[in-house]
């Protein structure tokens, strides 16, 4: 009885250490991740629910380090974005100042201080939805409306730089095409798009808007006859700050904010878009007619 005893007592402790010893490493590495030392190496070999754990632990080490490499890429180009504009508001307020610059030089400066400011200012117009959709706080409101008089009211929203570039908008759009969706929002995404593609489309761009109704969804494409995007860019339109012509895109204004802000709101109401080079870019959507936000 006595050996009995004394050779349990031994298995005990000994299973005890070979069990606690994994969960002791593992306490020590969650205690690392909640510090924010993101290098996890467990053991993945046991062939229980220790190593499912250690494997969902590292796992959660390397979104966290993922997370914190994505998280420090964009506040770097945020900071890179934002001081270009800065830069040019301070170089060119200077210039404006010197009481040698003539009044037709200066009402130039000014000109692009404004346009400059406004560049700003719509910038960070965009992080702030950006970062209300991240906090889950950027609500939309969908309801049952019309496809048509939306997509008109965009295109009566871009009419300045339709205008400006002579551009041809054509717009294809049967009546009574309804989808569910929050119109102001709705409204914000087909700004976008039509923005982009009147920007990016060359000399006097020609865009085409069709909207096709489905069993339980509406097609809404954008298409431009520009040049497209190289077909290693496609898959990274929608990444935030991304830009195929950085120069291009600064000198028009562009961000690389708005694609992905449309984006976030078509899938916010259930939707999905894609992109493809087609005779220039060709944006593809797809709304969903009833509600399953």
């Amino acid at each position: 009885m006595i050996l009995i005893i004394i050779v349990t007592f031994i298995v005990i402790i000994a299973l005890s250490r070979l069990i606690t010893k994994p969960l002791i490493k593992m306490k020590e590495e969650t205690e690392k991740l909640s510090r924010g030392d993101t290098k996890v190496e467990l053991n993945e070999h046991y062939n229980d629910e220790l190593g499912v754990l250690a494997h969902s632990i590292n796992r959660l080490a390397e979104d966290l380090e993922r997370v914190k490499q994505e998280r420090n890429d964009f506040l770097s180009s945020i900071a890179h974005e934002l001081r270009t504009p800065l830069t040019y508001l301070k170089g060119y307020a200077d210039i404006a100042a010197r009481e040698q610059t003539d009044k037709k030089e200066r009402i130039k400066y000014l000109k692009i201080i404004k346009e400059e400011a406004n560049n700003l200012s719509s910038m960070i117009q965009h992080l702030f939805q950006l970062a209300k959709m991240d906090e889950n706080t950027f609500k939309i409101e969908p309801e049952k409306c019309e496809v048509k008089p939306l997509i008109l009211q965009a295109k009566e929203k871009v009419y300045p730089l339709i205008s400006a570039y002579g551009a041809d908008v054509q717009v294809e759009c049967p009546d009574n095409i309804f989808v569910y969706a929050d119109p102001v929002r709705f409204t914000q995404v087909m700004v976008n798009l039509l923005d982009n593609a009147i920007q990016y489309s060359g000399e006097s761009p020609s865009v085409s808007l069709h909207v096709k109704p489905q069993r339980d969804k509406v097609t809404i494409t954008v298409q431009d006859e520009g040049p497209g995007v190289p077909e290693e860019s496609l898959p990274y339109l929608f990444n935030r700050l991304y830009r195929t012509d950085k120069s291009r895109s600064r000198n028009s204004g562009g961000s690389g904010l708005g694609l992905a802000i449309v984006k976030e709101i078509v899938e916010m109401h259930g939707g999905r878009i894609g992109v493809s080079n087609q005779g220039g870019l060709r944006v593809e959507m797809l709304w969903p007619k009833e509600g399953n936000v």
